[in-house]
C-alpha cells in the first residue's frame, strides 16, 4: 500500500516501472507557479508532482492517461468546452466546484481532480462526462496514484506471462 513519496518511489524502482533517472518531477518554481493560478495543492498531490511530474518510466501511457503536468493543464480547457456546449443546448450544467484541480483524465475524459486550499491530502473526485456527474473516487490522492501503479503491475505481469518483454526502467527484459 503507497501511503507517502518513499513507498511510492521504492514502488515504481521496484516493480521495474521506472529507473530512478526515469522519475522527473517538477521544480518548486514550476509548482509554485500552478498553485498561484489554481490555489494550494494538497501536500501528498504536491510531493507527487515533485516526483513524477514529467514522467515516471512506462507507469502510464501518455496518450491513454493524461497525469503529467504538461498534460493536465488541457483538461480544464477541454472541460469548460464540455460545459459550454451543455449551456448552449440548454442544459444544467454539472456541479464542478471552483477550487477543482484535475490531476488526471483517460482521453481527456472522466476527469479527477482534487480540491485547493492545501491539507495534507486530499479526496480525488471525477466528473463522469456521461451521466455530468461529479462522485468521489479516491479517498486519498496516494489511492489514486497506487491505482496506476497497480495497473501497470498487473499489464507487466500479464506481458511476462505471455513471453512479451516488458521495460523495467530502461531496459527491456525477456
Amino acid at each position: 500500500m503507497i501511503k507517502d513519496i518513499q513507498d511510492l518511489e521504492w514502488t515504481l524502482i521496484q516493480s521495474g516501472i521506472a529507473a530512478r533517472e526515469d522519475l522527473v518531477g517538477c521544480s518548486p518554481e514550476e509548482i509554485a507557479a500552478l498553485e498561484q493560478r489554481y490555489g494550494v495543492l494538497p501536500d501528498s498531490y504536491r510531493q507527487i508532482l515533485a516526483l513524477i511530474g514529467h514522467r515516471a518510466g512506462q507507469l502510464v501511457d501518455r496518450a491513454e492517461f493524461w497525469i503529467y503536468v504538461d498534460q493536465i493543464e488541457r483538461i480544464p480547457e477541454r472541460i469548460q468546452g464540455f460545459l459550454d456546449v451543455v449551456r448552449a443546448e440548454g442544459g444544467e450544467v454539472p456541479d464542478i466546484p471552483p477550487n477543482a484541480f484535475f490531476i488526471s483524465a483517460r482521453y481527456g475524459e472522466f476527469p479527477h481532480y482534487v480540491l485547493t486550499g492545501g491539507g495534507p491530502d486530499s479526496v480525488v473526485y471525477v466528473f463522469n462526462d456521461d451521466d455530468e456527474a461529479t462522485a468521489k473516487a479516491f479517498d486519498s490522492v496516494w489511492d489514486w496514484v497506487e491505482a496506476f501503479v497497480k495497473d501497470t503491475q498487473f499489464f507487466m505481469a500479464l506481458a511476462v506471462s505471455r513471453g512479451l518483454p516488458v521495460f523495467r526502467g530502461r531496459d527491456v527484459q525477456h
